[in-house]
């Protein structure tokens, strides 16, 4: 790192943790523990991202971009109060659709989980692309009581995309031990930088591409509003908020765009008053 700022002294703590894990290379490969992210990186719990390449990272460094600012995006917390059975691979598997599109750099989790004999337990979280962190596995030799909010912290999504849906699976794997076995609550706090949204229309480049709206064209279903707008929600001339479809220009198919149910106000003849109409409502 040293060498590194050598070349490079404008590089920030976290532009060192980029260039580090870019110029890491796998180690010890007949290890069994090596995963693929999805950023294509090799990954080993017991290695992290491998043997750092001094003279790749110096390299690296002499030249690099800093990253944007850090953002941060914290998941609503996931109730989930259901029984740990004992000695059960299958567990208990609790999802949560992450909405916000953004470069992950890091995951926190955070997890509420009663259980008189710790060791038993294993928590593993997937990512929406099928990347697995193992965060705990059991471990006769840990004595301790549960995991009241219990803070892990993930790298091995660096690069990911937020967007989409997340599972935490949590199981007790070992026969025996405490009664007292409640999966509470959990929750994620992602760290990166913003995903790109090539139109600025409020929604990343990542994330129209699930979608299947365009980032090149800020109203993809040209009904007067914003794709962002649409899938995250917009107000009314009345102050009224809705979601609707940013592919549909017509949601809810009577005949009237979106933008005119929610800025156009209409004659209403069998009240004999003008009023909005509801964008998500055909009648």
């Amino acid at each position: 790192i040293a060498l590194m700022l050598e070349a490079n002294p404008d590089l920030t703590w976290r532009d060192v943790q980029h260039i580090l894990v870019s110029a890491s290379e796998k180690v010890d490969s007949t290890h069994s523990g090596w995963v693929k992210t999805h950023a294509n990186r090799d990954y080993n719990n017991a290695y992290g991202y491998g043997l750092i390449n001094a003279q790749n990272a110096i390299n690296l460094a002499e030249n690099w971009n800093n990253v944007e600012a850090e953002v941060k995006e914290i998941i609503d917390t996931v109730e989930v109060n259901k029984i740990i059975l004992d000695n059960n691979n299958e567990g208990i598997t609790s999802s949560y659709y992450m909405n916000n599109s953004m470069n992950i750099e890091s995951v926190e989790i955070s997890v509420n989980i009663t259980h008189g004999s710790r060791g038993d337990v294993n928590v593993f979280l997937t990512s929406p692309n099928g990347i697995v962190s193992e965060l705990v596995r059991d471990n006769s030799q840990d004595l301790g009581a549960h995991y009241h909010d219990w803070v892990f912290t993930s790298l091995v999504h660096w690069d990911e995309n937020s967007f989409g849906e997340w599972s935490l699976k949590v199981n007790d794997t070992i026969s025996g031990g405490a009664s007292d076995r409640i999966f509470n609550y959990w929750s994620l706090t992602f760290y990166g930088t913003p995903d790109l949204d090539s139109d600025g229309d409020g929604l990343g480049d990542y994330a129209e591409n699930i979608i299947g709206t365009y980032n090149d064209e800020v109203d993809s279903d040209f009904d007067g509003l914003l794709d962002g707008e649409e899938y995250y929600g917009w107000i009314d001339i009345k102050g009224n908020e809705h979601q609707t479809h940013p592919k549909i220009r017509d949601s809810d198919n009577d005949g009237l765009t979106d933008w005119e149910e929610g800025f156009e106000e209409l004659f209403n003849p069998e009240t004999n008053t003008t009023g909005l109409t509801n964008p998500n409502n055909n009648d």
